[in-house]
C-alpha cells in the first residue's frame, strides 16, 4: 500500500510539532487522544471502499500490540486488514508490525499487530477497507459487517476501525468525515453524531466501537419539515428506500423508545440512531449496539409493519437490561429481558392491545416449546447459535418464560400493596451496571435473587439452564386476567388465556 509524499511529510511536520512538547498535556483533556478519518470512496468506477486514518497519542513499547480488530463479530466478518491494506507511521518512520491471529478479550477471533520497535510521538496508522462481497444464498447474521447499499455504506465501527488492545483504558476519541470522494448530496452519521465535522466522545474502546455508521445519498428522520421528535437527538437513516412506511415506524420508534428511556431512568440525554440496511441475501432482523441500532430487510421478506414494529422495540430494549458476561448466561439475560421488556412496555404504554400482547406472548412460548432444541442446556445452544438457527432463538423463549416466573414470584412474595416485581430486580441491577462496569454481571444478578427469593431462587435459576425438566409459565405469571393451559401434548405446548369474566380492557388486567 503506497501512500502518497504529501502525507509522509504531513506527518514529519506534525511530528516535530508534537514531539517537541510531548510532555505537555492534551489541550481539551488529560485522556490520550485517538482520531479517526474516514474517507468513503464512492466516486469511482468499479470501485468502492472505506479509507481510515488513526491518529493515537500514545506510547508503545518494543513487542508491544498495537491494534487489534475481530476477524469475526459472531459469524459476522469485519474488513479483517492484512500488511498490504493496513500500516504505521510515527516520528521516526514506517513502523514495521508484526501480524498474528488468536483470540480477543471479548472471545472474538482476532488480528493483532505489533511493533517491532517503541515508538516516538504520534502514532499514525492507515487501512483500506471494501465491503463485504455477500453470498446470497448465506444465512443472514448479525449485522455488524460493512455494506454497501445504494449510493453509500454502512456497517459498525466494530469491524472497521483497529484499536489498541487496552479495553479498560479512558480515551479521548474524535470522528471526522472526509466526504470528498462521495455524492455531493452525501451525508453521514455515527452513533454519537452526524458528519462531517468531528464529534468526539471520551471513554473506553467499547464506547467507539460498539457503535453503527452509515455515509452517502442517504434519507433521515426527521426531515427538515418534521415536527421534533418525542426523544432528544433520535434520527433514522437509511440509503434505499425500504417496502414500508419508514415515516410511520420512526414514529412508532421514537414514542416507544421515549416511554422506555423513562421506565429505565435514562435522563442523560444520549442521541439514539436507527439505521435500516438493504440484505442482498435472503432475511431480516436486526442488531443493537450502544445507543443505536440496525435492521435489515429484503424483498423477499416483506415484514408487515406490525410485526416490524414489535421487532424493533425488541432491540431499542436491548439498550438497557444487559449484564457483561459474553456467555450464555449473558445472553439469556439480554433476550430474555429484550423480549420481556419489548412487550411488556408496548402494552403499558397503549401502543398494543391487550389482546395483540397475549397473542404476541403465546405465539413466543409456542415457538419455544416447538423448538427442537427446547431441551438443549443454555451452554450448548449458545455454542450452536450460529451453525442451528433455531438454537439461536432458545435464550429468547427460555428467557421470556424464566422472567415471566420470576415476575409472579416476585408479586408474590411481596408486601400486600404488590410493589415489588420482576421491574424491582432489573431495575436495581441496572443502577449497579451504571455505578460499576465490573459489577454489571451474572454473579450481581444471583446476589439480587438471593436477595428477594432467598437461595431457593438462586437454585431455580441454574436449573432453567440445564433445559430438563421442560420450564413452564406459573399461573399467575401474566397477571390477574389470565390463566395457564397446555394448548398440545407431544410435544407439550403452555400458553395463557383469558381467565372467564375478565374483561381485557379492564385496567386491573395491566401488571
Amino acid at each position: 500500500m503506497m501512500w502518497s509524499k504529501a502525507f509522509v511529510l504531513s506527518l514529519q511536520v506534525a511530528c516535530a510539532t508534537t514531539c517537541a512538547a510531548e510532555a505537555s498535556s492534551p489541550v481539551n483533556s488529560t485522556l490520550p487522544s485517538i482520531d479517526v478519518e474516514l474517507t468513503p470512496i464512492l466516486d469511482v468506477v468499479n470501485y468502492t471502499g472505506i479509507n481510515g486514518e488513526l491518529v493515537m497519542d500514545i506510547h508503545f513499547a518494543n513487542n508491544e500490540t498495537l491494534l487489534v480488530l475481530p476477524l469475526e463479530m459472531a459469524n459476522a466478518p469485519s474488513a479483517q486488514y492484512t500488511t498490504e491494506t493496513l500500516e504505521a507511521w510515527d516520528c521516526l518512520g514506517q513502523l514495521r508490525l508484526t501480524q498474528s491471529d488468536g483470540t480477543g478479550s471479548d472471545s472474538q477471533p482476532s488480528r493483532f499487530w505489533a511493533v517491532q520497535r517503541a515508538t516516538q510521538g504520534p502514532v499514525v496508522v492507515r487501512f483500506k477497507a471494501k465491503p463485504y462481497q455477500i453470498d446470497p444464498n448465506a444465512m443472514v447474521g448479525p449485522l455488524f459487517d460493512i455494506r454497501s447499499n445504494g449510493d453509500g455504506l454502512l456497517g459498525s465501527t466494530w469491524a472497521l476501525v483497529p484499536l489498541p488492545p487496552d479495553n479498560t483504558a479512558q480515551y479521548q476519541f474524535s470522528l471526522r468525515w472526509n466526504l470528498k470522494h462521495s455524492p455531493q448530496d452525501a451525508k453521514a452519521a455515527w452513533t454519537w453524531g452526524e458528519g462531517p465535522a468531528p464529534v468526539t466522545i471520551s471513554g473506553t474502546s467499547a464506547t467507539f466501537l460498539y457503535t453503527f455508521w452509515a455515509v452517502g445519498s442517504m434519507s433521515a428522520y426527521p426531515s427538515d419539515s418534521d415536527s421534533k421528535p418525542l426523544s432528544p437527538d433520535y434520527s433514522m437513516y437509511w440509503l434505499e428506500q425500504p417496502p414500508f412506511d419508514v415515516d410511520t415506524i420512526a414514529a412508532f420508534v421514537d414514542k416507544f423508545f421515549n416511554y422506555s428511556s423513562i421506565f429505565w431512568k435514562d435522563t442523560n440525554g444520549e442521541p439514539y440512531r436507527v439505521f435500516i440496511r438493504h440484505n442482498q441475501e435472503t432475511g431480516t432482523g436486526g442488531t443493537a449496539l450502544l445507543r443505536s441500532f440496525t435492521f435489515g430487510w429484503h424483498d423477499a421478506n416483506s415484514t408487515a409493519e406490525d410485526k416490524l414494529e414489535l421487532l424493533l422495540s425488541h432491540e431499542i430494549t436491548h439498550n438497557w437490561p444487559q449484564i457483561n458476561d459474553v456467555n450464555a448466561a449473558g445472553t439469556r439475560y439480554a433476550e430474555g429481558t429484550a423480549e420481556y421488556y419489548s412487550l411488556r412496555l408496548l402494552w403499558r404504554n397503549n401502543q398494543i392491545s391487550t389482546e395483540t400482547y397475549l397473542s404476541e406472548m403465546n405465539a413466543r412460548l409456542k415457538t419455544y416449546y416447538l423448538n427442537p432444541y427446547v431441551n438443549l442446556t443454555d451452554e450448548d445452544a449458545y455454542d450452536q447459535a450460529w451453525e442451528a438457527r433455531q438454537a439461536q432463538t432458545i435464550p429468547y423463549g427460555r428467557g421470556l418464560i424464566y422472567l415471566t416466573n420470576l415476575d409472579a414470584q416476585m408479586r408474590a412474595v411481596s408486601n400486600s400493596d404488590g410493589r415489588e416485581s420482576l421491574d424491582t430486580i432489573v431495575l436495581e441491577l441496572l443502577d449497579i451496571c451504571r455505578a460499576s462496569s465490573s459489577q454489571c454481571t451474572e454473579v450481581q444478578l444471583l446476589k439480587l435473587l438471593e436477595k428477594y427469593l432467598g437461595q431457593e431462587g438462586v437454585e431455580e435459576y441454574h436449573a432453567v439452564s440445564t433445559g430438563q425438566p421442560l420450564i413452564q409459565p406459573l399461573e399467575d405469571s401474566l397477571g390477574p386476567c389470565f390463566e395457564v393451559i397446555e394448548t398440545q401434548t407431544n410435544p407439550a405446548v403452555f400458553q395463557w388465556r383469558f381467565r372467564d369474566g375478565k374483561d381485557a380492557s379492564s385496567e386491573d388486567c395491566l401488571i
